[in-house]
């Protein structure tokens, strides 16, 4: 709630977790809001999330069930209220914007982050030039199934970096014991 006030999630590029909280973080790259989130928690018994089973051989399928709903809620709820094509047409804007600021700037990190907005302006074109399709078949698969994948989130991270934020998930490999990353590049 802090953070969405203050203005400092809206400048948030990622959020990462792992276990609880990378289902906190799921839940914010998202784009759920400080409101909706305290609503969950204040709705959700806990002590059923676990599902069936005994002791730490619980079926987890009342927790991926909420987490599923919700992902998908936020999702489908955001492309029902906005005009996907807008949203494309004000982001270009206010990359072009981020581009001019950096043109006179030779060090290197300046130009790092010109190639990375050119890459999101290409990107964002893309979009534009087949109508945003690509938002249609999410909304499509969100609405019949409610999955949604890392690749959608990075999509829409692409359009509304302020609402939604590329996710990272942590696990533990059980057979190797090796760091897992999850993300939308992997």
């Amino acid at each position: 709630e802090e953070l969405e006030r203050s203005g400092v999630l809206a400048g948030i590029e990622a959020v990462a977790g792992s276990s609880a909280g990378a289902m906190t973080a799921a839940l914010i790259a998202t784009g759920i809001s400080s409101e909706d989130f305290k609503k969950l928690s204040g709705e959700t018994n806990f002590e059923n999330l676990l599902g069936e089973g005994f002791i730490v051989n619980k079926d987890g399928k009342p927790l991926y069930q909420l987490m599923h709903n919700t992902i998908s809620s936020n999702v489908t709820k955001y492309l029902k209220d906005k005009d996907i094509m807008e949203v494309c047409n004000l982001r270009m804007e206010s990359i072009a914007v981020e581009i001019t600021k950096l043109q006179n700037d030779s060090s290197p990190s300046a130009l790092e982050e010109l190639n990375i907005l050119k890459e999101k302006q290409a990107k964002l074109q893309s979009i534009i030039d087949t109508d945003g399709v690509q938002f249609a078949e999410l909304n499509k698969r969100a609405q019949e199934t409610g999955t949604i994948y890392f690749k959608d989130l990075d999509l829409l991270h692409l359009i509304d970096p302020i609402k939604f934020k590329d996710l990272v998930v942590t696990a533990t490999n059980r057979e190797t014991g090796d760091l897992t990353i999850f993300d939308a590049r992997k």
